[in-house]
């Protein structure tokens, strides 16, 4: 078996390309609204060449067997009420963690919610939102490493 890209136009032709042209194929279906898989196939990619001569057949048609692997482009937008309640359970968390105590690095973050696909910056941001809500009801913080907080005294 190979590992191909599969090139989905908007027209439902579909081309296999070789991986190494991954970077050429995303310009490419950026340009015309298409799709791009990872597959595993019998067949092999092809190179640039022929696949700009296929793509400027209109009869171009191959029975391609293949089995789908991951979608590359376009990327997936998550939906607004998911980003929310994402944002909700990681603050919880977040909160919940500072108040136990407990040390809490923006490291542990990453790992503990990287299937929520949320880039380092909108993790900071949780963590210092929470930390400022925390520091206005009277908590105080101690930074005890690179992105690395812990609870100290509370005043209240």
């Amino acid at each position: 078996m190979n590992k191909c890209l599969l090139l989905k136009r908007n027209d439902n032709r579909k081309f296999l390309v070789k991986e190494k042209y991954l970077q050429n194929v995303i310009e490419y279906a950026k340009t015309f609204s298409s799709e791009i898989w990872t597959v595993h196939t019998e067949a092999k990619g092809m190179e640039l060449k022929a696949l700009a001569q296929a793509c400027c057949k209109v009869d171009y048609d191959e029975d391609l067997k293949f089995e789908l692997l991951d979608k590359i482009y376009p990327i997936s937008k998550k939906k607004r009420d998911t980003i929310l309640k994402d944002a909700a359970v990681i603050r919880k968390f977040v909160r919940k963690r500072l108040l136990s105590g407990k040390p809490l690095s923006l490291k542990e973050l990453k790992d503990k919610y990287k299937n929520c696909k949320v880039t380092d910056a909108c993790l900071c941001n949780h963590l210092a939102t929470v930390r400022r809500d925390l520091s206005q009801e009277g908590h105080r913080f101690k930074k005890v490493g690179a992105g690395n907080y812990c609870l100290v005294e509370s005043s209240s």
